[in-house]
């Protein structure tokens, strides 16, 4: 069980300095387990190539044949998902020239862009969608530098649909309506994830701001922005999404946790993340799922309560975590209470022998969070979260793809005729059957990562279905579902 801090004591504890911790060494290989193949095995089946970075697929309600999906470049397409036509691709809409011109350090790779999408709940009848895109920031170059001007703004905007529903449904580009703006200090840490939570309200997650260990301009001390309850970055945001009367473009929802703490943001439902790159609710116990993406040594996955610290950056996962100055920072075994630990965590460290200083990364660079399994095709994986990671290492893309076992025990799936998925992940989508999709591209070198390069349309979309050997969902054991408690105290 997991015990709740009075909203202002947790308030009170910022003007404390966590960093005022005597804290150890670093711990370099921080869970030395080795993540392996697990029981559950799977195929892979493509059904649609030729996208530039996607970055995020998701479903409108009732509508149970197309899957929408956002490329980083500003692009949506509806994808025909029915079994008659798997494939098929139109454009939903092009806000490509709203957002940035995307390509840091001469190498195409960005962490801005178009990352979130979601849909009302009463689309069908109001045909309102909502995206989470990087705009350009007034007086900034938007160039990617660490300066004491804000490298862009993070905007939230709703859009009425043309044609909601039918085939021929497309986003009316003259209709946006700005809900949400969020100056972002620098170029990554974005976060970006939306999503309807089964009481209707709209959840919203930023990263810390960016830089490295919450650190540097924009940043708050002594404990950086994920800590301070006085700002959005490094926090999940619950909003009701249609508006009042002026700005915001937004309501804050009674219940929220801040609402009436002196100096807080009322908009916050969780806070103490890094880069909360992406979450879900599970469709069947209504529960919030967050996969925050650490430094350089651990990432988690997170079971999100109304109120909750989830540490960083006074935490990396269960360990401590040394900010360490203006060098790179590094988690230790030091114990830290007095935060929400993960229900499970993995860390980059597959160690060579005898080592000392960090390690290389070969275990997964970034989590990518995904959905607990509702769907009906395989059946072995139903109530299980399956998530992904980024790649091994940044300059390759040999992404992975993961779910948590009955202990929560972070397990590689068996695929058929792979012993990898062969490109970079970016994204689990999901669709209204419940069924899953790993989105994702190739095409990353040491010396161009290549994600936002408008000539690299390596990204494609597959399908998680059944093991060639067990099409009836017979030929494994059936696991138990996740266990969602925390693995340490509040």
């Amino acid at each position: 069980m997991t015990h709740k801090l009075n909203s202002t004591l947790a308030f009170c504890l910022l003007s404390a300095s966590f960093s005022a911790y005597a804290l150890g060494p670093r711990v370099p290989d921080p869970i030395p387990t080795v993540i392996t193949k697990g029981i559950v095995p799977i195929g892979l089946k493509t059904v649609a190539k030729g996208f530039v970075a996607p970055v995020t697929a998701t479903f409108a309600p009732n509508d149970r044949n197309h899957l929408f999906v956002a490329e980083q470049n500003g692009k949506i397409w509806s994808i025909q998902v029915s079994d008659d036509q798997g494939g098929a691709k139109r454009l939903f809409a092009n806000l490509g020239g709203l957002g940035l011109n995307l390509g840091c350090f001469g190498i195409n790779y960005d962490e801005r862009g178009l990352f979130g999408l979601a849909f009302h709940p009463n689309y069908r009848r109001n045909g309102l969608v909502y995206t989470y895109q990087s705009r350009p920031h007034a007086g900034s170059a938007g160039d990617c530098s660490v300066s004491g001007i804000p490298d862009h703004d993070n905007v939230v905007t709703e859009w009425k649909v043309k044609k909601p529903g039918s085939n021929k449904a497309k986003i009316d580009l003259s209709s946006g309506r700005e809900v949400l703006r969020e100056a972002h200090p620098q170029f990554n840490h974005n976060g970006g994830e939306l999503r309807f939570g089964p009481d209707g309200m709209l959840y919203i997650s930023i990263g810390d701001g960016g830089n490295a260990d919450d650190q540097g301009p924009g940043h708050s001390l002594p404990n950086g922005n994920a800590q301070d309850l006085s700002n959005l970055n490094g926090k999940i945001l619950r909003v009701d999404p249609m508006p009042g009367s002026g700005l915001p473009g937004y309501r804050i929802p009674g219940d929220n946790p801040f609402v009436n703490t002196a100096g807080a943001r009322g908009e916050i439902w969780a806070y103490g993340f890094r880069n909360p790159y992406k979450m879900s609710f599970d469709g069947s116990t209504g529960k919030l799922y967050v996969a925050d993406v650490g430094q350089n040594d651990v990432e988690e996955i997170d079971s999100v309560e109304r109120g909750g610290n989830y540490g960083w950056p006074v935490k990396e996962g269960t360990f401590a975590f040394d900010q360490n100055g203006t060098a790179d920072g590094f988690v230790t075994a030091d114990v830290i209470s007095g935060f929400v630990d993960p229900i499970a965590e993995h860390d980059h460290c597959i160690p060579p022998a005898n080592l000392v200083g960090p390690c290389p990364q070969k275990e997964g660079v970034a989590i990518v969070g995904g959905f607990v399994y509702r769907g009906k095709a395989i059946k072995n994986l139903r109530g299980l979260y399956v998530f992904g990671n980024y790649s091994t290492d940044f300059s390759t893309s040999d992404g992975r793809l993961l779910y948590l076992d009955n202990q929560n025990q972070v397990k590689e799936f068996r695929i058929d005729g792979k012993a990898r998925l062969g490109m970079s992940v970016l994204d689990i989508g999901q669709d209204a059957r419940g069924e899953l999709y790993v989105l994702g591209k190739s095409g990353a070198t040491a010396s161009n990562i290549g994600i936002t390069d408008p000539r690299n349309k390596s990204g494609a979309i597959r399908k998680l279905v059944p093991h060639k050997s067990s099409e009836s969902g017979k030929g494994t054991a059936n696991p138990k579902p996740m266990n969602t408690t925390p693995t340490g105290p509040y």
